[in-house]
């Protein structure tokens, strides 16, 4: 580290009064935390912290610190009530983030063939069948998800 290199305070990631000279950079962090960011990774991006040349090494305790800021903890629910489930979760961040779990090196086997198994059925290469197995899908599934049709042909009309 050099001498000249930018160090935050905790201390100061904590006051109110810093959180409203910051305003943009707090609501940034806020947004991020919403999305699910670490909370480390959240306080670097939204201060610019790499680019400004802060030190990194305290960014976790930064992150705690802005979290317990006055300033988020007013904001933080009311801006996630104003989120939509599908702002926040979409079927291709599913995908991310099982990949990133996949190809982890630090992941566990049975975590990894668990997320396996997730991405294979959000992708549509196995489905979960009634006994809660997954398979790989075949003619009757395909006949079965069209009109409730079976290879025989379309099901009879329901009585009147």
């Amino acid at each position: 580290m050099s001498a000249d290199q930018l160090i935050y305070s905790p201390q100061d990631f904590a006051n109110g009064d810093f959180a409203k000279e910051c305003a943009p950079c707090y609501d940034r962090f806020i947004e991020l935390r919403i999305l699910g960011i670490p909370r480390d990774l959240a306080i670097v991006d939204a201060f610019d912290m790499i680019a400004q040349g802060a030190s990194l090494k305290n960014a976790e305790q930064l992150g705690l610190a802005a979290e317990l800021n006055p300033y988020v903890k007013a904001r933080f629910d009311a801006a996630l009530e104003a989120k939509k489930p599908t702002q926040l979760w979409t079927a291709n961040k599913s995908i991310s983030r099982l990949l990133r779990l996949i190809e982890n090196p630090n992941s566990k086997g049975s975590d990894k063939m668990a997320a396996i198994k997730e991405l294979n059925v959000l992708c549509g290469i196995t489905v979960i069948d009634e006994q809660g197995r997954s398979r790989v899908p075949n003619l009757n599934d395909l006949y079965a998800s069209m009109l409730g049709a079976t290879p025989e042909g379309p099901s009879p009309a329901p009585l009147q």
